[in-house]
């Protein structure tokens, strides 16, 4: 009787007894410079300088590079994997950029963003990808640009990019992202891995 009633118990324990929070080592960054992207989705986020993110996809790395020529229609970015456990389980990951100290100026709210986040759920042990694409002239600013991926108050890995001037006759040969300008693609959000 007593072994019925410590089955049922285990039976009708609530499932959360059983499942194990997720437990975050960091983030592997696996690739980062330029990129060839689409935007698949808009999505409004008023936490963005732009007012929404961009669900990309047929995402193609141009170059490998942190030097980042600072031109309208550039895609830079890097691609990444949580590294933690159970693999496959969603959790939120807080998404920072930082702009150059000057920060960038919207002429349309008349205000300067030095930084902005957001928080988007990524995979555990799958490959995501975070990227920023210069859609609006006033974006076009040159510095050092970090991205930074969080969670639960701890910054799992930084990345910055260290967008320059482009040559005047073309001599970085990155070419611009296609379709820019058509469709804005001011901000797309990823995921990047823990730095080694």
């Amino acid at each position: 009787m007593r072994i019925k009633a410590a089955l049922l118990l285990l039976l009708f324990a609530p499932s959360s007894l059983h499942a194990q929070p997720p437990s975050v080592e960091g983030i592997d960054i696996t690739n980062r410079g330029i990129y060839e992207i689409e935007v698949k989705k808009k999505i409004d986020d008023e936490n963005l300088v732009g007012s929404y993110r961009d669900i990309v996809t047929n995402i193609r790395r141009i170059k490998t590079t942190t030097n980042i020529p600072a031109r309208l229609c550039i895609s830079f970015g890097l691609e990444y994997i949580i590294v933690g456990a159970p693999s496959g389980v969603e959790i939120p990951i807080k998404m920072v950029t930082r702009f150059p100290k000057q920060g960038l100026y919207n002429p349309d709210t008349k205000l300067t963003v030095h930084w902005n986040e957001t928080v988007v759920n990524r995979t555990i042990g799958k490959a995501h990808f975070r990227s920023y694409t210069l859609d609006k002239e006033w974006e076009v600013v040159p510095g050092v640009w970090t991205f930074e991926l969080w969670y639960q108050g701890r910054r799992l890995v930084e990345q910055m990019f260290n967008l320059v001037e482009p040559c005047a006759n073309g001599c970085d040969k990155s070419q611009p992202q296609p379709g820019c300008g058509d469709l804005p693609i001011p901000v797309s959000l990823g995921v990047s891995p823990r730095r080694t």
